[in-house]
């Protein structure tokens, strides 16, 4: 198992978009996470077996802020 990176973003997309009818969002998708992976807001690992990707796990780091109804049950909002 390795992390992935920017060169990896077509494998990505393919797992993210795995059907026909899904081919025309593969390339915008490819470009997105490869920003994402380069700019620290994708992580993820892809896992290798006889020369190719054979399964991954990706997440999505969000920036969220506080929300008014969390506080206004007296939590944090974050």
């Amino acid at each position: 198992m390795r992390p992935v990176t920017p060169a990896d973003a077509a494998t990505i997309a393919a797992h993210r978009y795995p059907d026909a009818r899904d081919l025309a969002e593969r390339p915008a998708y490819a470009a997105w996470v490869a920003d994402a992976i380069q700019d620290g807001v994708y992580l993820g690992f892809l896992l290798e077996g006889g020369g190719e990707v054979i399964a991954g796990a990706g997440v999505t780091l969000l920036h969220w802020g506080p929300r008014a109804a969390i506080r206004s049950r007296g939590g944090r909002g974050w």
